[in-house]
């Protein structure tokens, strides 16, 4: 191999010197780029509450001819008594009621809608009452009540063991797909539920995916579950984008393998 002239060296340090720099630039202009993709988003969110809170605030409150019929609330899927889905129905008639305070303005009207939402075993359950709904000198606490309402139908047709359960199904959890999924469903068993920081924090790490496991493993200790799961979510989110540059970079055409090729010329 011939040994290169000093100015050759020189040549060859100030290309290497130029191309670091232009890589550099780039690493810079990505993450300018994600930084603005991050602050337009947040933009388009703060929008959207603006709106939400001006039809709020100057339609809905300020009308003088209030009609609830204007208001289009997506009703709770129908309950029928299955009791996996018991808390998660009263959740949605909460978001109701609290979306519609002007509808749903006493406890009557929001057990009647409540009863509206049941079906199968639940709404068969109600119909004994609702047979005698109109009796006015002893009028049932079931609809008067809301909180009662409530009461008995959780005790009826809810979990009976939900601490047992929950027990159960955060130990079956895994990470399957994305960390925000998994970290978003184990933070909902897990409020129904008295460990502590530090089993969680075990049982959270349990069922990591690997990668996110070795990641977090080059890393500190981390003691507490909320930045746990915020330390997963952004390794995942971290190797999803590097994964899809050496998916592109994978799959772009070889410049070099193209010279070569046209630099060789035909045999004879």
């Amino acid at each position: 191999m011939t040994n290169l002239t000093e100015e050759q060296v020189q040549a060859l340090d100030s290309m290497i010197q130029r191309q670091n720099e232009i890589l550099d630039i780039n690493r810079s202009l990505e993450q300018h780029m994600q930084a603005m993709e991050q602050q337009h988003r947040q933009q388009i969110i703060d929008l959207g509450t603006e709106i939400h809170d001006y039809i709020a605030n100057n339609v809905v409150l300020k009308s003088q001819h209030y009609q609830s019929s204007s208001l289009r609330l997506k009703p709770p899927t129908p309950f029928s008594g299955n009791p996996s889905y018991c808390d998660s129905f009263f959740v949605q008639l909460s978001l109701i009621f609290a979306a519609d305070e002007l509808r749903f303005n006493s406890d009557r009207t929001k057990i009647l809608y409540a009863i509206n939402c049941l079906s199968g075993s639940a709404f068969n359950f109600m119909q004994p009452y609702i047979k005698n709904m109109d009796e006015k000198d002893q009028p049932q606490e079931i609809f008067t009540s809301y909180a009662h309402f409530k009461k008995v139908i959780k005790t009826t047709f809810g979990d009976t063991n939900p601490v047992v359960n929950a027990e159960a199904e955060i130990r079956l959890l895994k990470q399957t797909g994305p960390a925000a999924i998994y970290a978003t469903e184990f933070r909902r068993i897990s409020m129904q539920l008295t460990w502590n920081n530090d089993a969680l924090v075990s049982q959270y790490m349990l069922n990591l995916k690997e990668n996110i496991k070795d990641e977090l493993a080059r890393r500190d200790p981390i003691q507490d579950l909320t930045i746990l799961l915020n330390a997963s979510i952004d390794i995942n989110n971290r190797l999803f984008h590097r994964q899809k540059q050496k998916n592109t970079s994978s799959n772009r055409p070889s410049n070099h393998h193209s010279r070569t090729t046209n630099d060789v010329a035909p045999s004879t």
